[in-house]
Formats: C-alpha cells, structure tokens, sequence
C-alpha cells in the first residue's frame, strides 16, 4: 500500500500540473502575462535603478549589482546587453542627486508591476479583491521587500560559499585531503544551480501562500512552488543558452534588443508565475475537498 501511495504522488502531481496548464490557457493565462509583461518592462527599469543604487555600497560598482539584479548569467550580460547596462550604471551614478523624492519617484513608478501581479494571482484563485486600500498597499510594498530580503540574502549567501571554499583551498590540513577540482564544482553546483533554485523556490512559495486573499493549503503551496521553480530554473538556462551560443541576436549590441528579450523573458516569467498560482489553486481545492 506504502509503495502505492508513493509511486501515484508524483502521478497526482503531472495530473495536477497538466489541468493546472489547461485552465491556464483557458482562462486567458497568456494574455496576463502579456500584462503583467509590459508592467515588468515600465516597473523593472526603475527598480534595477532603484536597487542598484541601494546595493552599490554592499555590492562595489553599479555594474556589480546590476548584474546580480538582472535574471541572467554574466555571460548574457556582456556578449548581449553591455551598452544598455552601461546607460543604466551611469544613470545609477546620478540617481543620488534627485534626492529622497527622486528616489520615492523610481519607487512608485517600479511597485506599479507588484499592483499588477496581486490582482492576477488572485484572479488565478477566482478572488476578487475586496480588501481596504490599506492592506492592498501593504501586500505589493510586502512583495517589494520580500524580494529586496532575496536579492540580498543571495547576495550574502554567495558571498559565504564563496568564502568557506576559499578557506577549504587555502587551508592546510583540508587542502592536502580534498582534491581542489571537486571544492571548485562543489563552489559551482552550490552558487550557480541550488542557491539560485532555493531563492526561487523560497519566493514562489511565499507568492502562492501569502498573496492569494484566502488560507491556502501549505502543502499545495510548496508542491506548485517546487514544480514552478524547477521549471523557471529549466527555461532559464535554457533560454540563456540559446540566445548567447545560437540566436543571431548575441551579435546585435542594441539595448533596444536587450528590452525585447528582457520583455519576452518577463513574459515567460510571469506566465510561469500565474501557472504555479493556478497549481496552487487545484492543488489546494483537491486538499480541501
């Protein structure tokens, strides 16, 4: 029976996830995407200024922290997009002149996407928000933050493994028993696939289970938000590989190029995003009924 009930689990689970993609289709998933899609374009511009400003100091250059803020590799970053990333670090350089309404503004112009993606969460569980002003505005500002928290917690975290396996190469006693190749994969797996799969793990599961206007099940939360962020950590890469090492564009140094395939990345991002909220949702409606 034992044996059963834990070869059906993952069976539940395709099952899930494949009505999750058709009632994703159905109810119009792809053109909230689009949606939420072109906010991210208006909002992010202002936030990877806003945010690389913040963490110039944690993070050195501006060209650091732009590069740990954008979703993909540094190799993206300067075969593809170095022109529109240089604009950006020098508009970083300024942003301190404006002031504390200069940087109120950027904030405000960049929350507008967090507004976008509660409502359509919600859609995703056939809530109509009825909440007070008030509370709406403390979950996108909550949003906000909880993704300022990551983005700094990955930062420091890379920082530590970096640090230990400096210390395990350099250390005496553990340099001459552990061969220094596999210190140096073992440095590669942890900051290059697992951190970056917890982050999003971490920040699907507290999307799912915090945003929805009703007491989602923890168990349908964890199941979509494990299930979501394997597959945006699978298209990640993937889509990465393919427009450094084979589209045509990697040759196009055009920051108008570098907006399309930030654009369309967002789009398969959130389109992700709003197929793991709706998982969630018949995940958790199996659970309760």
């Amino acid at each position: 029976m034992k044996n059963r009930k834990s070869t059906s689990a993952p069976l539940k689970i395709l099952k899930s996830a494949w009505l999750a993609l058709k009632c994703f289709l159905h109810e119009n998933g792809i053109d909230k995407s689009s949606i939420l899609a072109y906010y991210s374009i208006f909002s992010s511009f202002f936030l990877l200024i806003f945010f690389s400003y913040l963490f110039t100091g944690f993070m050195g250059t501006p060209d650091n922290a732009l590069q740990n803020i954008y979703p993909f590799s540094p190799e993206f970053f300067q075969q593809i997009a170095p022109v529109f990333f240089k604009h950006a670090s020098e508009l970083t350089d300024r942003i301190g002149h404006l002031g504390l309404f200069g940087l109120g503004v950027f904030l405000f112009m960049g929350i507008m996407v967090f507004k976008k993606i509660v409502r359509f969460v919600n859609d995703m569980f056939f809530i109509n928000t009825k909440r007070s002003f008030f509370i709406k505005r403390i979950k996108e500002f909550g949003l906000l933050i909880i993704v300022v928290i990551l983005i700094v917690a990955s930062f420091f975290l890379t920082g530590l493994i970096s640090t230990i396996t400096t210390v395990f190469k350099e250390y005496e006693p553990t340099k001459s028993h552990i061969d220094s190749a596999l210190i140096q994969a073992t440095n590669g797996f942890l900051i290059k696939y697992l951190l970056p799969f917890l982050i999003t793990l971490l920040f699907f599961y507290i999307l799912f289970k915090w945003i929805p206007e009703k007491k989602v099940a923890a168990g349908a939360a964890f199941t979509a938000s494990m299930f979501s962020a394997l597959l945006w950590e699978t298209v990640k890469r993937a889509y990465t590989y393919y427009l450094v090492h084979v589209s045509l564009l990697r040759k196009m140094e055009d920051p108008i190029v570098a907006i399309i395939l930030f654009g369309f990345w967002m789009e398969l991002t959130m389109g992700i995003m709003l197929y793991g909220a709706k998982m969630t949702y018949l995940l958790d409606k199996e659970k309760n009924a």
